[in-house]
């Protein structure tokens, strides 16, 4: 099936919206569809909640998506941990299409905080939810600086986080001190 989505994708010049959630695509089927997604430049979003793609395939859907037109992303729910951090950080870099995205329900830590900091500061991005993983109070503290400068991030989800009020107090002062410059 995945093979004849690869295709479809290929040739699509109409879908604008995939959600292939909870739909049993596991890391060792990705391939398939991640060859079909970097040769299309119309779907703008793409929902595989609820999988098991774990991070070997969230690579693979990122580095396939870096040039694409997808504005919507959801990696809810995949077992997904840090080992994506370098390839979400080149996306976020490169991709400007980006608005939103739900990483929500992983296992993600301060580490993968830590390295979209950067790019973070920089993206159109409107909607990030990263609830539901323990980036911990280290992890909030980390994106502060880069949430006080970023114009255009409206939602941030950080519900069941696990942060501590030292990292939350963290965040507030480093935005208070933006606010007062």
């Amino acid at each position: 099936a995945l093979e004849e989505l690869k295709y479809m994708l290929i040739e699509n010049n109409v879908l604008s919206e995939l959600n292939l959630s909870m739909s049993e695509i596991c890391c060792d089927t990705m391939l398939p569809l991640s060859i079909g997604l970097s040769q299309n430049h119309f779907l703008q979003s793409l929902n595989l909640a609820n999988n098991h793609i774990r991070s070997k395939g969230a690579n693979q859907i990122i580095n396939a998506l870096m040039d694409s037109n997808i504005s919507e992303l959801n990696l809810s729910f995949n077992h997904i941990d840090d080992n994506i951090a370098p390839q979400m950080k080149a996306f976020l870099s490169k991709n400007l299409n980006i608005t939103k995205i739900d990483l929500s329900g992983n296992n993600l830590t301060s580490r993968f905080m830590i390295a979209i900091a950067s790019p973070l500061s920089k993206t159109m991005l409107t909607d990030l939810n990263v609830s539901r993983n323990p980036i911990g109070g280290k992890g909030l503290s980390a994106i502060g600086p880069s949430l006080a400068i970023n114009k255009y991030l409206k939602i941030l989800n950080v519900s069941g986080c696990q942060i501590d009020s030292k990292g939350f107090n963290d965040l507030l002062k480093t935005l208070e001190l933006h606010i007062l410059m």
